[in-house]
């Protein structure tokens, strides 16, 4: 009998080497998704490993950066379903991503969309992580002690503890090994991976922004991975930013339910 195929692996390992690129899963995934504002995904891709190796001493030694828009989305509708698991107590809810973003829904009070399940998706930006100053090495096994690094980071990112973050980040940790063969060793790098990749989306629209002074343009946009288009504008007499966030037609399916909530909010 033919053996059965076994999924590729992304390996993340601590000593940097020369990057060989192969087709993957998650490079035939990014491929599909990353369809408007490719460059600019890739960018980020870019700038996640670079952090990501700066604070948690980790390299991508394939060089397919394009896992961490992976473990972006897949964290994203992981967060999406435990918003969606809040349906039946709630009509509004929300969380906070670190110090990253709000995501949360808030439920149309016309009857006629209640019927058909209209939880609305909102977002809104928080603001830039603060960066984990780099420690020493560890060796590739120590998994514990890579692990109390990403809890550092949360610590120091969070105003307060959190705990809807364990069930977010151990079904994204098991979705990402089962479909993407991405294995992150530990749990605890989700949350600071989605977060790291997010500042980068706002890092690089603000660099948008400043390439387009001098051309007429009063703002720019971008969409990521198909889940939001993300809009930049600067008022400069109020000295002002605006990032707004416009989930598309992926976030406003997941949140879609039939359950209609009479509770407060939360």
């Amino acid at each position: 009998m033919p053996r059965k195929s076994q999924p590729e692996e992304e390996i993340v390992i601590d000593e940097p080497t020369t990057p060989v690129k192969k087709e993957t899963v998650a490079t035939r995934w990014f491929r599909n998704y990353a369809v408007n504002n490719k460059s600019e995904m890739i960018t980020i891709c870019e700038l996640t490993a670079r952090s990501v190796q700066d604070q948690f001493n980790l390299v991508v030694t394939s060089g397919n950066y394009e896992l961490y828009a992976v473990v972006y989305h897949t964290t994203f509708m992981a967060i999406l379903d435990f918003l969606k698991n809040k349906q039946s107590s709630y009509s509004t809810f929300s969380i906070s991503v670190a110090n990253s973003s709000q995501i949360g829904y808030v439920n149309n009070t016309d009857e006629n969309n209640e019927k058909v399940g209209n939880f609305m998706p909102v977002i809104k930006h928080v603001g830039i992580n603060a960066n984990v100053p780099p420690e020493p090495t560890i060796e590739k096994d120590e998994t514990t002690a890579l692990a109390s690094k990403y809890i550092k980071w949360l610590t120091i990112n969070s105003k307060q503890t959190v705990d809807y973050y364990k069930d977010i980040q151990e079904k994204a940790f098991n979705q990402l090994d089962k479909e993407f063969g991405i294995r992150l060793r530990t749990s605890e790098a989700v949350i600071p991976m989605f977060c790291i990749f997010m500042d980068h989306v706002v890092n690089l629209i603000k660099l948008k922004y400043q390439e387009a002074l001098g051309t007429g343009v009063s703002e720019v946009s971008m969409n990521v991975l198909g889940l939001y288009d993300i809009f930049y504008s600067f008022d400069e007499e109020a000295n002002v930013e605006y990032i707004e966030y416009t989930p598309n037609v992926t976030i406003k399916l997941k949140l879609k339910s039939d359950i209609v909530s009479d509770t407060d909010d939360a």
